[in-house]
């Protein structure tokens, strides 16, 4: 059902974004923007652009993404986001920016095969979340923007030891409170991916991780069953039509933390 525009207004509004409604045609309204973090199943690499549905494959003016390289915000696209292929953050763009009835932003950073115990860590500057952060100062500086939600699709990396994925938990609260303050958006929604029940001999720690994403107790935190979404040959990375399932569930899962609904999936006992 497609929420009213007042309302996702009014949450945003509750999240510290206010709307600019100056008629003044040389100041841009800052954008609502989401970040999408994570790594290979947020990369997306695998998947291919010809796969997907006709209207996603098209460029969606509704929507911005930022290009790093060139410091722009530019339209999304399959293409524009990854070199090659694509994560979710095209099929969320299409579901959110209808939803809200208002342009959105895109800012994404991810890399295959990385742990949140070492290379996200917030408290590193070095770490990937620093280079997060820095990206995020750019796309600020090329135009008004305000962060009201970040994705977060990980998990497999720190379910190699038992170290890391015993400190997922905490690694991940600290994840989420750091990128609050550095957004500026003290009550940012946050959704993580579960990652999916799977015995893995690479990955044998891969229930505590499971289990520290699904029981993390956080005001507007909620995780994604990521379970039943399909996945290429190698039954690890999703497919084009997994990665458009992913998209839309977040959307979905994202409209209910900005309305203030933070019903929980049903837990799987695997």
């Amino acid at each position: 059902m497609r929420i009213a525009t007042v309302l996702i207004f009014s949450c945003l509004t509750a999240l510290g974004f206010t709307f600019d409604l100056l008629a003044d045609e040389e100041k841009l309204e800052p954008l609502p923007t989401f970040i999408f973090v994570g790594q290979s199943n947020m990369v997306g690499k695998r998947c291919r652009a010809e796969e997907l549905p006709a209207q996603l494959q098209q460029v969606n003016s509704y929507a911005l993404f930022f290009q790093a390289k060139t410091k722009s915000w530019v339209a999304i696209a399959p293409g524009r986001t990854e070199p090659s292929g694509f994560g979710p953050e095209i099929a969320f763009a299409s579901v959110m920016a209808e939803q809200l009835g208002h342009p959105i932003g895109i800012i994404k950073h991810s890399r295959g095969g990385t742990n949140l115990h070492r290379q996200w860590n917030p408290a590193d500057e070095k770490s990937l979340f620093g280079e997060l952060t820095k990206k995020v100062k750019a796309a600020r500086a090329a135009r008004p923007i305000e962060v009201v939600g970040m994705l977060w699709v990980q998990g497999g990396a720190d379910s190699k030891t038992k170290l890391m994925a015993n400190a997922y938990s905490a690694n991940l609260k600290q994840l989420v409170t750091r990128s609050r303050v550095e957004f500026g958006t003290p009550e940012m929604a946050f959704l993580s991916g579960r990652i999916p029940a799977k015995s893995d001999k690479v990955k044998p720690f891969w229930k505590a991780v499971r289990q520290a994403q699904q029981d993390l107790k956080m005001d507007n935190y909620a995780w994604v069953n990521c379970d039943d979404i399909t996945t290429g040959s190698d039954g690890i990375h999703y497919d084009a039509k997994g990665m458009v399932t992913l998209g839309q569930r977040q959307a979905k899962m994202m409209e209910n933390l900005l309305r203030g609904e933070d019903e929980q999936p049903q837990a799987s006992d695997e």
